[in-house]
């Protein structure tokens, strides 16, 4: 996405602002293909910022000691910038939400925005109340937890009937999208607006949710990014409540490369599956495993086991 943005705005002069950890696999990928030399890293662990420091890649990746509502609270955005927000624990939903609208209130136009949630409708209760706890009464509750940590960013369409699997997180998106209305409302009343890209959801150990979206101030530069995005891949669909549902699955280096020499492919994945049944079984739908090799193969990550 980045990449087609690239045409419209020059990303080496953003600043990118996420948290690095001690890994930085965003801000290397950043840095290499985007030329992008002004990075901040927020870390809120004393230990893991000095690992942090120690590791990371490159000069130009400043690592900040601090919570990152209190970096957003007091940061004055001059340059063009980009926040990852990549949160992951759901009992910090409403100092996740405030985080989200007090940044974009910030943002001026072209500024990018990711959000990442924890979309795991049981992390909200934990394990032991959702063993102990009735199915007639589970999804009562979880909304009941999800309304008292983020109450006034729930719109009317998002009630406890939203509170299972497939549908939490496109509640997560509906209330991000209210969040985003109530602080940034649609022209003519706001100068400014935020425009969706796109949105996801994928499990990384649990079920995630995450949202990219810019500010803009017109038109004409909302469909200056269209055009610049639309040919560039079909998951950008500037929407904000259908998510590109991501779910490769884990194949063995030989595995890929034998069903690479079938891609890409135009028409039906029949003959994937007939050759390789025993990976890929049932039906073909939006977000299977095959359906989601064949959209996301050239992304597909790279291991190597490496003895030292």
């Amino acid at each position: 996405m980045l990449l087609g943005l690239h045409k419209f705005k020059s990303m080496e002069k953003y600043q990118y602002v996420g948290f690095g950890s001690y890994m930085f696999d965003d801000f290397k990928i950043l840095h290499n293909n985007l030329g992008m030399a002004d990075m901040i890293s927020l870390e809120s662990d004393a230990d893991v910022c000095k690992r942090a420091e120690f590791n990371k890649p490159y000069q130009c990746i400043t690592v900040l000691h601090t919570k990152s509502s209190d970096y957003i609270a007091q940061v004055f955005l001059e340059q063009p910038c980009i926040f990852w927000l990549d949160y992951t624990a759901p009992r910090d939903f409403g100092e996740q939400f405030s985080d989200f609208c007090t940044i974009i209130s910030k943002m001026n136009s072209g500024d990018i925005i990711r959000i990442t949630l924890n979309a795991e409708p049981s992390s909200l209760l934990g394990r032991q109340i959702e063993r102990e706890t009735p199915l007639e009464d589970l999804y009562k509750k979880r909304y009941k937890v999800l309304r008292d940590r983020i109450e006034p960013y729930i719109p009317s369409d998002v009630n406890e009937n939203c509170m299972t699997s497939k549908k939490y997180p496109l509640a997560l998106l509906r209330c991000l999208m209210t969040a985003a209305m109530q602080t940034l409302p649609p022209y003519p009343l706001q100068t400014k607006e935020l425009f969706p890209l796109f949105s996801s959801v994928y499990a990384d150990g649990q079920q995630m949710v995450t949202l990219t979206a810019i500010v803009v101030n017109g038109n004409d530069i909302r469909q200056n990014i269209q055009e610049c995005l639309l040919q560039h891949e079909n998951y950008i669909n500037f929407k904000w409540d259908e998510p590109c549902p991501i779910n490769v699955p884990s194949l063995t280096p030989k595995e890929i490369i034998y069903i690479n020499n079938f891609l890409p492919i135009k028409n039906s994945t029949d003959e994937i599956k007939r050759n390789f049944d025993f990976i890929f079984q049932g039906e073909a739908e939006a977000g299977d495993p095959l359906s989601s090799y064949v959209n996301y193969y050239k992304y597909y990550p790279n291991f190597h086991h490496v003895n030292f």
